[in-house]
């Protein structure tokens, strides 16, 4: 449980002289479910495209196997 101490050194911390300074700011962070699904898609989909590596086995040498495995894997 927080007290009335804790709350008074948040306030202090923060620099927020009473209760109403910090009221609501934390609205702008809410989002919702699909919309946190579409951004991490497209974070996802931006990171995949960055990608520098072999995009097919047609392309595989062999030369440099650490870096050519390396750049294959889906999930950097």
């Amino acid at each position: 449980m927080t007290t009335h101490h804790e709350l008074q050194q948040f306030m202090a911390k923060h620099e927020f002289e009473s209760v109403e300074d910090f009221q609501g700011l934390s609205l702008g962070y809410f989002t919702t479910h699909t919309d946190l699904v579409h951004k991490q898609r497209e974070a996802l989909d931006k990171k995949k495209a960055a990608r520098v590596g072999i995009a097919s086995d047609d392309k595989w040498t062999g030369d440099g196997f650490v870096e050519e495995s390396e750049s294959m894997v889906s999930n950097k």
